[in-house]
């Protein structure tokens, strides 16, 4: 009898015991569970809004997984010629922007695209060295065709602290090249010819070494 009453005294304190780490483990899940919310929540803050343009898709792909573009080196050689204005509406042509430099990279960027966002604290250092070497950087809005575009751009541009002028798309734009992913960005001369095939995706480490052997074969 005693040995029954004790079996059934200890199988109780497994009963409970069990309920016992169950209950602890959810209890240990649930801060895990509300950082990764919290996480995704500041993430999306500067992810994309409600709805992106279907024309350009967001990009992001790490660097070694960039797509080939079919039509890449069909924009080698082609001039870009244009009068636009840029984000603050100021006026600019292709000659006010690419004349003074040996080469500008153009840097086609969307303010829904987290890839092209993150990598602008490093255009602006990229540009301020460059502007040393005769060189330069300039950004394209490609998303700055709506005011509410410009107005997102603007405060992602100053949160940036980026100083280098950021033009608004031109008429034929989208003829000359069709963009399939930002970021993309041209390498032109101060004619406004572009000198090579662009670059696709955020990739700030190519874009010096892509400078350097352009102004190598200038020499």
């Amino acid at each position: 009898m005693k040995k029954k009453l004790l079996c059934m005294i200890v199988a109780v304190i497994m009963v409970f015991s069990l309920a016992a780490c169950s209950s602890g483990g959810k209890k240990e899940e649930a801060p895990a569970s509300s950082a990764s919310s919290a996480a995704a929540s500041e993430e999306s803050s500067v992810a994309e809004p409600a709805s992106e343009p279907e024309s350009y898709p967001n990009q992001e792909e790490s660097s070694e997984e960039q797509p080939e573009m079919e039509d890449a080196e069909e924009v080698t050689g082609v001039v870009l010629s244009f009068d636009t204005k840029d984000v603050h509406g100021a006026d600019f042509s292709s000659a006010d922007v690419f004349g003074g430099n040996k080469i500008t990279m153009v840097n086609f960027w969307a303010s829904w695209c987290p890839p092209c966002v993150a990598e602008l604290p490093d255009l602006q250092e990229l540009n301020e060295k460059l502007g040393e070497r005769g060189c330069g950087v300039v950004g394209v809005l490609l998303d700055g065709t709506s005011p509410d575009g410009i107005a997102d751009g603007i405060e992602i541009l100053d949160l940036s602290e980026v100083k280098y002028i950021n033009l608004i798309p031109w008429d034929g734009l989208a003829d000359i090249y069709p963009f399939s992913y930002v970021p993309t960005s041209f390498f032109v001369d101060s004619e406004g010819k572009v000198l090579c095939e662009p670059i696709v995706g955020a990739q700030p480490d190519a874009y010096l070494s892509t400078i350097d052997n352009l102004l190598a074969n200038m020499d």
